[in-house]
C-alpha cells in the first residue's frame, strides 16, 4: 500500500512539473539585417535601412533601440536613433558633406532590455567623384547666351575643352557677350562653378549644371550657367546654353 501511494505522489509532481516547462516563456532573440558597406559621393544624401528578424520568443514587449557611432566630421544622421518593435525596421537620413574621400569605420549598435548590446561593424566609403571633363570637351553648335538688363540673346559656337595636368576643369571658349567673345575657366564637381576671374576687361563668376541634352541629342551633354559678367560700370546677368 505504501509502495503505491508513493508512486501516486510521484506521478502528480512528475505532471505538475512537466506542465510548468511547458509554460516557461521563450526566451527572445532577434537577427539584424544592414549593409556593412555604403558606398556613396561627398555633399550627397541617402537613406540607411536596418531591418530586424526575430528568431525567438516575440518582439512585443522586447522593443530595439538602434543607432549610428563613429561618424566622420562632416556626415550627420537623422534620427540620433530610433527605436523599432512591430514595424521589425527602421532607417537613418544620412547627409555627407565635403568629406575627402576614403573609407570610415562606423558601428551600428542594437540595444535591448532582453539581449543587451550588440555591435555591427559598418564600412562608409566616399569615393572621389567621377571627372566629367573629358565627357564634357566638344563643339557645341547651338550655344547661346541670354543677358539682363539689355534682354539681349547672342548666338554662337563653343567649344569646351579639358586642362592638361588639371582634373575636374574645362575652358568654355567663344561665350559671347556684345561684341566681345570670352573663353571662360569653369571648375567641375556635381555642378559647374565659374570662379571669379577677369578676361580682358571683363570680369566674371557663376555656377551651373551639367546634364543630358535633349533629342536628338540626349546621349551627349548640355552646360546651363548662372553667369554674371561686368565691363567696367556695365553689369549683365546672364544664362549661358552650351548646347548642341
Amino acid at each position: 500500500m505504501k509502495i503505491r501511494y508513493t508512486a501516486f505522489i510521484f506521478l502528480i509532481l512528475f505532471c505538475c512539473c512537466h506542465k510548468s516547462n511547458n509554460n516557461k516563456p521563450v526566451a527572445f532573440s532577434f537577427s539584424t539585417t544592414y549593409d556593412s558597406v555604403i558606398t556613396t559621393y561627398a555633399n550627397t544624401s541617402f537613406l540607411y535601412s536596418v531591418s530586424l528578424n526575430v528568431l525567438t520568443g516575440s518582439i512585443t514587449g522586447n522593443q530595439v533601440t538602434y543607432s549610428v557611432s563613429g561618424l566622420p566630421t562632416g556626415v550627420t544622421d537623422s534620427p540620433a536613433s530610433f527605436i523599432t518593435s512591430n514595424l521589425l525596421g527602421g532607417g537613418f537620413n544620412f547627409k555627407v558633406g565635403n568629406v575627402a574621400p576614403g573609407s570610415y569605420q562606423l558601428d551600428l549598435e542594437s540595444n535591448c532590455t532582453a539581449t543587451g548590446i550588440k555591435h555591427h561593424n559598418v564600412i562608409l566609403k566616399i569615393l572621389p567623384l567621377p571627372d566629367y571633363s573629358t565627357t564634357l570637351a566638344g563643339t557645341y553648335p547651338g550655344s547661346h547666351n541670354y543677358c539682363q538688363p539689355a534682354d539681349t540673346l547672342y548666338s554662337f559656337l563653343s567649344v569646351v575643352d579639358t586642362i592638361s595636368g588639371t582634373p575636374y576643369t574645362i575652358t568654355i571658349s567663344n561665350v559671347k557677350v556684345y561684341d566681345t567673345t570670352l573663353m571662360i575657366t569653369a571648375l567641375l564637381s556635381g555642378g559647374i562653378t565659374i570662379p571669379l576671374q577677369r578676361i580682358g576687361s571683363y570680369t566674371t563668376w557663376g555656377a551651373g549644371t551639367y546634364t543630358h541634352d535633349n533629342a536628338p541629342y540626349n546621349i551627349l551633354y548640355a552646360l546651363a550657367i548662372y553667369d554674371t559678367i561686368v565691363n567696367g560700370l556695365d553689369t549683365q546677368t546672364c544664362l549661358i546654353h552650351i548646347q548642341h
